[in-house]
């Protein structure tokens, strides 16, 4: 089995989700609804990434709990 880090995981997945942010803020400063509108699927396909490794981490993660 192959060792993934679900901490590097999930930081590339707040710098796809801030990437998405900064576009968004970027169109609507311009004032272009049909490039935010074109955002949509790309937050969801980050949504997703983001479910299924928080999922994963939620049972791979290597630190114990306190206690």
């Amino acid at each position: 089995m192959t060792f993934v880090d679900p901490l590097a995981v999930m930081l590339i997945g707040l710098a796809l989700g801030t990437l998405l942010g900064a576009f968004y803020f970027f169109f609507a400063a311009r004032g272009d609804k049909e490039q935010i509108k074109s955002l949509v699927v790309p937050a969801f396909g980050v949504g997703a990434f983001d479910l299924v490794s928080g999922f994963y981490m939620s049972f791979a993660w290597p630190m114990t709990g306190f206690g």
